[in-house]
């Protein structure tokens, strides 16, 4: 553009709505280059600001995750110690306390990684925000020179451009605009166009200058505000090292609350070890607690099912033993009230002896009641016919009763091949599970190899990256060492040459550390990936571990129950046989007793003899220490029927000496032995009563331990 045409544009500025580029246009070059440096500066302003807005924003969302991880990995030592102090108050412990402990423990374990991820994430930030600051430091100062030298060098530009426009262009302007027209302008209108186009570019100048100490307001708010980025980076660096301090006392108090809870939770195992042996042994010692195992047997496979509901059935579990333990209680009240009733029974028989013992006195005074007795003989013979029947029906019983106990005998036997069985099945599922944990075993190592070769291959692209990132760099110092010689010397095409080539360099350089970075990425997501299913697996061996011991200890257990159990059942089956041996044993001494033939009647004279009070006295002697007495006959004979009628009393006499209820050989011991046959019945009732619910008690076992089977299959079955 020439002199002329600037003055123009200068004196004629155009329409107020024209916009800055066209208004700057009109101008220079170097204004509009110096304004379009300004506009690039405000970009860069307002895109550091929202780098560092958002550096600040990651940088207290990475502060508020720290401290929330702080209070929870708090919150979680506070519990722990609320657990520990709960367990050692509470003497008796359970599994279920050591599993709550381990829990916590694991919880606590994983917050205080989460809580370590947190505080190298925030150290990361901070050193990245840090780095961040002083490369904006220096990109402001290198900016702040550059703007300045080059506002200097517009400066002089302009000036040296102002200067010669005046000398040169002037006349040249006259020589061109006015060749042909007429010499009535006068030198007074020149000189005002010149004041104005002076005065209007002075104005440029003032505003030139009012701009260049805006600009040195703003760089000196830059400097205001880089020393308080600084002093705010050194004070969160100094609390960024106050919070690693108290993370690592934390940690370091953490550790010794662990090692302290560590400790705790073995003994308190330990404790609940020894209570659950002590336990199970009140258990099996309680009678009542055979008849309820079905129901325990149905609640276990129902705890096992519904692991959330532990602690609620654990509360059941005892109020059970409470009311288990309750009703011993009230069993041995109920048994030493039958004592004392026992005690009370005792004495009543004493007394009904003696009342007994003064009857017969009474009776042997009395010759009226001795022939009342014979009527009551015969009722005698009808009543040994019905005992006779009576012992018939129970040897029928004895041999239904022997039966059943030899089926019971076969169904032990099946019993105890089914748990043979049984026994069989779980070593085969035990070596099942030992080849599982053997092959996981052999997965984890495999695994192991490939996590260290994929560790190896990130350390090595790292180094790579590390490498390519020094030589960019390198290549960009060179670059920019090449561009300030450029602009010192100005184009040429040799320069231009070797600059493409430098930033073709540089790009295929930037390209090549990208893809390294993007391969990093893959190795490194590659690696956590791994150690993911490596720490999934550890785990699951574990858990697994876990519960092999505790299905074995379980089976040792059940086993150690199953031998008690069976040897209840033979101490009961031996009781069986010797009450059913005793029964037949007094059966036959019965029947042998009935079966006896009865002696020599005596004769009138005697049974005279026998009715007088000194007879039945010698009488009671000898029939006392279990001798016949046979008297001969003395005196007239008596008629037929009197001696007969008084014949049938001898016989039942000599029949009671040696017959199976201890008759004695007088009226009154007839009296007082047929009182005392509804008590035999009664005894042989309560006997057989007796082996009957002895019978129904060893079915019951019998069942309880057929129950116990079902569920040892079902639930190996189940795991």
């Amino acid at each position: 553009m020439s002199a002329p045409s600037s003055l123009r544009c200068l004196y004629h500025p155009g329409p107020k709505k024209a916009p800055p580029e066209a208004q700057l246009g009109c101008l220079s070059p170097s204004l509009c280059l110096v304004v379009a440096r300004r506009g690039a500066e405000r970009s860069i302003r307002r895109s550091g600001s929202r780098s560092q807005r958002r550096d600040t924003g990651l940088l207290l969302k990475a502060l508020v995750e720290a401290e929330i991880d702080g209070v929870a990995v708090s919150n979680h030592l506070t519990a722990l110690r609320d657990t520990v102090g709960g367990l050692s108050k509470d003497k008796r412990l359970s599994g279920l306390h050591a599993a709550s402990v381990r829990r916590q423990q694991e919880s606590l374990l994983e917050k205080m990684e989460a809580f370590e991820r947190s505080n190298r994430g925030l150290r990361d930030l901070l050193r990245g925000w840090s780095d961040n600051e002083v490369k904006e430091e220096k990109a402001l100062e290198n900016q702040t020179s550059r703007i300045s030298e080059h506002l200097e060098m517009e400066k002089v530009q302009t000036r040296t451009r102002i200067g010669g426009s005046f000398t040169a262009g002037v006349p040249a302007s006259s020589s061109r605009f006015f060749p042909k027209q007429d010499k009535a302008k006068t030198s007074g209108e020149f000189s005002r166009i010149l004041q104005s186009t002076q005065s209007h570019l002075e104005s440029e100048l003032s505003r030139m200058e009012a701009e260049k100490a805006h600009l040195a307001a703003q760089i000196q708010r830059l400097q205001q505000g880089r020393e308080q980025q600084q002093e705010r980076q050194k004070a969160l660096q100094e609390e960024a090292e106050k919070a690693e301090k108290e993370s690592e006392e934390q940690r370091r108090r953490d550790q010794e609350a662990l090692a302290l809870v560590s400790q705790r939770a073995e003994r308190a195992e330990e404790a609940a070890r020894q209570f659950s042996l002590k336990l199970q042994e009140k258990e099996f010692d309680l009678a009542q607690a055979l008849n309820t195992s079905g129901d325990w047997c149905r609640r276990h496979s129902k705890e096992a099912a519904a692991n959330a509901q532990l602690e609620e059935e654990n509360a059941a579990l005892g109020r059970q033993l409470s009311e288990l333990k309750a009703a011993e209680e009230k069993s041995r009240c109920e048994t030493d009230s039958l004592l004392d009733q026992l005690r009370h029974l005792a004495g009543e028989n004493d007394s009904a002896r003696v009342e007994n013992q003064r009857l017969q006195g009474l009776l042997m005074s009395s010759e009226e009641t001795l022939r009342g007795l014979q009527t009551e003989a015969h009722q005698m013979k009808s009543s040994i016919k019905k005992q006779n029947n009576l012992v018939e029906k129970y040897k029928k019983k004895i041999q239904q009763v022997r039966l059943e106990a030899e089926e019971t005998g076969v169904k032990l036997e099946v019993k105890q091949a089914e748990m043979r069985e049984l026994k069989l099945s779980l070593e085969v599922e035990k070596e099942q599970m030992r080849q599982e944990l053997l092959a996981r075993l052999r997965e984890l190592d495999a695994a192991a190899d490939r996590l260290r070769r994929t560790e190896q291959q990130l350390r090595e692209a790292q180094q790579e990256a590390q490498q390519h990132q020094r030589r960019n760099e390198e290549y960009s110092s060179g670059l920019a060492e090449v561009r300030q010689k450029v602009r010192a010397r100005g184009p040429s095409s040799a320069h231009e040459g070797s600059l493409t080539a430098l930033c073709v360099q540089v790009e295929q350089q930037g390209t090549h550390l990208e893809t390294f970075q993007q391969k990093n990425l893959l190795l490194q997501e590659e690696n956590g990936v791994l150690k993911e299913k490596v720490f999934n697996l550890e785990r699951k061996l574990g858990s697994l571990k876990a519960q092999n011991e505790e299905m074995s200890k379980s089976l040792a257990s059940k086993e150690v129950g199953v031998q008690r159990l069976q040897k209840q059942l033979d101490e009961k089956t031996q009781e069986c046989s010797v009450l059913s041996r005793q029964l037949q044993d007094t059966l036959d001494d019965a029947q042998r007793q009935v079966d006896t033939p009865p002696a020599a009647a005596p004769s009138s004279h005697a049974w005279r003899e026998r009715s007088s009070p000194a007879g039945g006295k010698q009488h009671a002697e000898g029939s006392g220490q279990g001798e016949d007495v046979s008297v001969q006959s003395v005196g007239p004979a008596e008629p037929a029927e009197p001696s007969q009628s008084r014949a049938e009393p001898a016989a039942a006499q000599q029949r009671g000496g040696s017959g199976p209820l201890g008759w004695v050989g007088t009226g009154s011991d007839l009296v007082t032995d047929y009182g005392l046959l509804p008590q035999m019945e009664r005894r042989y009732r309560t006997q057989l009563q007796n082996m009957k619910d002895r019978l129904e008690q060893s079915d019951s076992k019998n069942r309880s331990l057929q129950n116990y089977v079902h569920f040892l299959k079902t639930s190996y079955g189940n795991n």
